[in-house]
């Protein structure tokens, strides 16, 4: 039997699991992983799974009670329950995706869960960037099972509680009023009406729903600022990127239930809507680059020639979108497929964009204003005014000729610079990625009351090339 300390003294307000991991370990720095864990195995051997199970899951989605990790964390609520001292259970926001922290506060021990938040790019408690990797080792930040094993000061574990407790770690934390807003916008926002489109049309083959976005979009901050001066303001504080928003009201007149009965509004036309939006591409391609991309390209280029100049690359853009949004699709080997699948296929992206399509309908789950009997959750469907289903679509219609634009414009990049493909998601905007193509969600829409709210970033709304940068030249 050994002594474990928690590393209590280390606590420090909004800390993520990681963190509350990463002190424990070093307050028992002299102590290898493997004693470790048998001595919180040994500790809690008597405790019935399903009620270690029913505390964890709140910690980690899917706890592993023979990992040291979680097991640390039944050791300081028990020190905590015992010693009378309030248990703060660390946070995460559960999303898997490249750790991040401040060079600074792993210095000091510290990592917040907010972090987590891709667009929040600097850390506001030093103002200096997140970064994906220490900087003084030049290694990604270790996993939990790997911080036993550096021996990085910045990283590691091998700190000494005195040195920590001397360096004023505490002091920077004693204003939290940034990590106070950050959390309370997250709150607000999942308060909301927030309502999803949806489409009754839409085949196997279609994006058939339209999603409000969550709160990891890069666009959640510029959305959150168009409802509340307070918001902007906040996200201003924290350098925090605000694009451009179009915003647009509408009334709703009908409640009508989930049962397939006809919406109140018409329809928008598909085709006048594709053939405006085509001639509005050209337009802007011309004004922007000087070239209409729905001139024909050579036929004879092969794959790598076909996106090697910006005209080229223009073109087959377009072509791909073509057959895209008009289902245009051709057989190989028995299965259908788009035109240029191939560039798809090369860098290993499984799925190209769907096909979009008109958007009828929006519900939103009003269990809070309209006290819907029975299942809280019930939906409610509501008709889609013609001008909202028409603006949706014609954003659609670019997002997908903007994202595969960026997609293929990367290719040819890592193709030139690195003569592969495995490099390409570094270099494609994060509001780009092959990610995002089918998880359709840039928009915002609310309701109160018997009016609609519909928000969308100017950059996807607005037919321009104005900020699109590209590494292919003419």
């Amino acid at each position: 039997m050994i002594n474990l300390n928690t590393g209590l003294n280390l606590r420090k307000p909004y800390e993520s699991h990681y963190n509350a991991y990463r002190r424990f370990l070093i307050a028992n720095r002299f102590q290898n992983q493997k004693t470790l864990t048998s001595e919180l195995k040994r500790r809690f051997s008597h405790i019935p799974q399903q009620q270690a199970y029913k505390f964890l899951n709140r910690i980690v989605p899917t706890p592993n009670l023979r990992s040291c990790a979680p097991l640390a964390e039944l050791l300081e609520r028990e020190v905590c329950d015992k010693a009378n001292i309030p248990y703060v259970e660390p946070k995460q926001l559960g999303r898997s995706h490249k750790f991040r922290n401040c060079p600074e506060c792993a210095r000091r021990c510290y990592h917040c869960y907010l972090y987590e938040l891709p667009w929040l790019s600097k850390c506001p408690l030093h103002k200096v960037d997140l970064i994906e990797k220490c900087p003084d080792c030049n290694q990604s930040w270790p996993k939990l099972g790997e911080l036993k094993r550096t021996r990085c000061l910045t990283c590691g574990t091998h700190l000494y509680l005195k040195n920590l407790r001397e360096s004023g770690s505490l002091e920077k934390l004693r204003d939290t009023s940034s990590f106070k807003f950050i959390e309370r916008a997250i709150h607000d926002y999942t308060g909301m009406d927030n309502g999803t489109t949806l489409s009754s049309e839409a085949a196997v083959n279609y994006l058939d729903s339209h999603s409000s976005i969550g709160i990891f979009d890069p666009y959640f901050p510029a959305i959150m600022s168009e409802l509340g001066r307070e918001y902007k303001d906040g996200f201003q504080s924290l350098d925090v990127a605000l694009p451009k928003t179009i915003m647009k009201r509408f009334e709703i007149l009908q409640k009508v239930k989930i049962k397939r009965t006809p919406f109140t509004y018409s329809n928008a036309s598909k085709l006048e809507i594709r053939i405006s939006v085509h001639e509005r591409i050209c337009q802007a391609a011309e004004l922007k680059f000087g070239i209409n991309p729905s001139k024909p390209i050579n036929r004879f280029l092969d794959l790598g020639e076909r996106i090697s100049s910006l005209e080229n690359l223009l073109k087959t853009t377009y072509k791909i979108w073509l057959s895209i949004v008009c289902e245009c699709r051709k057989s190989n080997n028995g299965k259908a497929q788009h035109y240029g699948s191939e560039y798809f296929y090369c860098a290993n992206v499984e799925n190209m964009p769907l096909t979009p399509c008109i958007m009828d309908g929006i519900y939103f789950f009003e269990y809070k204003e309209y006290k819907i009997p029975g299942n809280i959750n019930e939906m409610v469907i509501y008709a889609t005014p013609e001008s909202i289903q028409k603006w949706l679509y014609e954003s659609d219609l670019w997002k997908i000729f903007r994202t595969l634009l960026f997609y293929l414009d990367s290719l040819n990049y890592v193709l030139q610079k690195h003569g592969n493909t495995c490099e390409i998601f570094r270099y494609i905007p994060q509001d780009s990625t092959p990610y995002s193509w089918n998880r359709n969600s840039y928009a915002f829409l609310q309701l109160s009351q018997n009016e609609g709210v519909c928000i969308i970033p100017e950059n996807i709304g607005k037919i321009s090339f104005d900020d699109i940068e590209l590494y292919t030249v003419k």
